[in-house]
């Protein structure tokens, strides 16, 4: 398990003890050079080890928390992107729900009833002309005959015309309008299936290099805790050695 030191320890050993200078050792005499090197030096050199690497310590843990802290943040915000995803995709797979089985259908019977409409009036003023010149028929000098009947006439080209411009209009729903939305709605939603897939999988790929990133600088602690311990034990016995000169 990593030992974290106390951040005000950390702080004060990266901004305190940097600015400590590292006791210098004599430089040894020609004629002291084949000889072991004083206990005292050694010492000294052994207690600046140990604080540069309490030093690097503690750099290292506040550098194992800080990306801790990022790959926590990174999946945090992977997490939201997929909610959003899954909200597009939702709402996607209802609009094109709600067009098929509501829409679509309202929009088919409203062509629909215009076209029968149309027809049924068609078939009213071709039954009123007929009527009419069933009226007419032996009434040669009747007034107003042939005004009477080119009214009825220009209503039944009317109806007709309507007739023909209601079949263009369902025509143009049912075959053209109706299919398209649909086929617009149904890319929609792939896409947005492709994108909550997308988003999934960046997830996946976040989490993978967040914890990677994490177990390297663990490692880094780790090796850092063992390499200080060493030079702490080192230390520790040149002090006891030293004592027991004394």
């Amino acid at each position: 398990m990593l030992r974290f030191l106390p951040f005000a320890l950390v702080l004060a050993l990266i901004s305190g003890c940097a600015a400590v200078p590292a006791e210098t050792s004599p430089t040894p005499s020609t004629s002291t050079k084949g000889a072991s090197k004083d206990p005292e030096i050694a010492l000294r050199e052994l207690s600046n080890k140990v604080q540069k690497l309490t030093r690097n310590l503690a750099s290292g843990q506040l550098d194992l928390r800080l990306e801790t802290l990022e790959s926590e943040a990174n999946r945090v915000k992977a997490a939201r992107a997929i909610q959003a995803a899954e909200r597009a995709v939702y709402a996607a797979r209802d609009e094109l729900a709600s067009y098929r089985e509501v829409e679509s259908l309202k929009e088919r019977d409203g062509v629909q009833l215009a076209l029968d409409r149309s027809m049924s009036r068609l078939e009213s003023q071709r039954a009123d002309l007929n009527g009419i010149l069933d009226i007419y028929r032996d009434e040669d000098e009747a007034r107003a005959k042939d005004e009477i009947i080119r009214r009825h006439k220009t209503s039944v080209d009317f109806a007709e015309r309507e007739l023909e411009q209601a079949r263009a209009q369902a025509r143009l729903v049912l075959e053209f309008q109706v299919p398209r939305k649909t086929e617009k709605l149904e890319w929609a939603l792939e896409k947005a299936e492709a994108e909550l897939a997308a988003a999934e999988r960046a997830a996946e790929r976040a989490e993978m290099k967040g914890r990677l990133a994490v177990e390297r600088k663990e490692a880094t602690v780790l090796d850092m805790e063992a390499e200080l311990e060493v030079a702490q034990s080192a230390l520790e016995k040149q002090r006891a050695k030293l004592g027991a000169k004394e």
